[in-house]
């Protein structure tokens, strides 16, 4: 069931334009719609300072954020801006001492339907960008690694942290791609892996809003699982590199199958910074993933 609520602050009114940059969505990612909180909107305050009044409605569904409304008052003039949950102008109204005219979000109007000139709605995008109705969760130093088979699981003596190793066919020639996790929670961007001329390339991406610690980077092969050891785990560090080739005769024996392991550290908060997605979760025993880790264990024995 939908429902409007309104909120009221009269702020401090600064004109400013900021643009945010919203990613796009991958296979793995959930738009995201803004929660509100059980306890009511957290906008509803009043400040002595600047001029005018700014107030909110938002349109929900149950608990989340469909669209929202902005109406500003200043200097005897009104804007009232209806956005979608991406910050795309639906309509608009604009009042002033000459009358009211609308817009349809593609043109202006005025109240007898006669195209007009109308005012540059851009810098109302600022105070669409401050309403947050849910206060954010902030993860903090997470590893992120490449989805595969859990070190744990296959020896609780080796570590009992949720390391990934994902063993990699390097007989076949081609770009493949295997999905990232964060904290074995999230899903988190991808790694594609590319073998040609006897080479093998590790590359990554992560999506917008995410903070990378670039000293915090690891990238290892490993061409028998004994050469995993307890210490490597406990501070993963590794010559090999991202976007850099790895000879395969050279640096992995010659191996049919060799082990990859991803080890990199993240920040991020949920939503996603400037793009509102919400990565979705990750469960490891997910009937597709049971399938997936099959593949994976059948390379594995290839190794033996």
């Amino acid at each position: 069931m939908k429902k409007t609520v309104s909120a009221v602050c009269a702020a401090v009114l600064a004109l400013m334009l900021l643009v945010p940059c919203f990613g796009s969505a991958e296979e793995y990612y959930t738009p995201g719609r803004i929660a509100v909180p059980e306890t009511g909107l957290p906008f509803s305050m009043k400040t002595e300072q600047g001029s005018g009044e700014l107030e909110y409605e938002a349109v929900l569904d149950g608990r989340f954020m469909e669209q929202l409304e902005v109406e500003l008052e200043k200097d005897d003039v009104e804007y009232e801006v209806l956005y979608d949950l991406y910050g795309n102008v639906l309509s608009a109204e604009y009042e002033n001492g000459d009358g009211e005219i609308y817009y349809n979000g593609t043109t202006w109007t005025d109240a007898n339907g006669n195209p007009t000139t109308g005012p540059d709605l851009s810098f109302m995008k600022k105070y669409y960008n401050d309403f947050q109705l849910e206060p954010q969760e902030i993860y903090k130093n997470n590893t992120l690694g490449a989805v595969g088979l859990s070190l744990r699981e296959m020896d609780k003596n080796l570590t009992d942290k949720w390391y990934h190793v994902v063993p990699v066919d390097l007989t076949k020639e081609g770009t493949f791609r295997y999905k990232l996790v964060s904290g074995n929670l999230f899903y988190m961007g991808y790694c594609d892996v590319t073998i040609a001329d006897g080479k093998v390339t590790v590359d990554y991406s992560i999506p917008e809003g995410v903070t990378l610690h670039e000293d915090q980077q690891c990238l290892a092969w490993f061409t028998a699982l004994d050469e995993i050891t307890t210490a490597f785990l406990n501070n993963p560090v590794s010559d090999f590199r991202f976007g850099q080739p790895t000879d395969i005769q050279k640096d992995l024996g010659g191996k049919d199958v060799a082990l990859m392991f991803i080890c990199n550290r993240i920040s991020f908060m949920m939503p996603l910074a400037g793009s509102y997605y919400y990565p979705k979760r990750f469960y490891y025993n997910n009937p597709d993933l049971k399938t997936y880790r099959k593949e994976l264990t059948a390379l594995l024995d290839k190794m033996n």
